[in-house]
């Protein structure tokens, strides 16, 4: 049984590696999996539709500009932390000395 399987690797050409990791085969699945996936894609019937309420159209994002996030959340921040100042000094009875 050996000699059969030394014969059959050296009349084959191929190398431990090849037999062991068997690139080809691995590559083969992934090209199947990327199909299946494809062929689930096109099959999906599923189109979401958003519906836009009027009440809201005019409201833009608190963080809209890319540059100016960080200055937004500081400022954000800053105007919490001053209200809440405010309201601390107002239960301790500083806010009307």
């Amino acid at each position: 049984m050996r000699g059969t399987i030394a014969k059959f690797l050296l009349n084959r050409k191929t190398t431990i590696d090849d037999l062991a990791y068997n690139r080809d085969a691995k590559e083969h699945l992934r090209i199947l999996r990327e199909k299946s996936i494809d062929n689930m894609l096109t099959q999906c019937s599923f189109q979401p539709q958003v519906n836009k309420n009027k009440k809201y159209e005019n409201v833009e994002p608190l963080y809209s500009k890319e540059d100016q996030i960080m200055d937004n959340v500081k400022l954000v921040n800053k105007k919490k932390e001053i209200k809440y100042d405010q309201q601390r000094k107002y239960l301790k009875g500083e806010f009307f000395h």
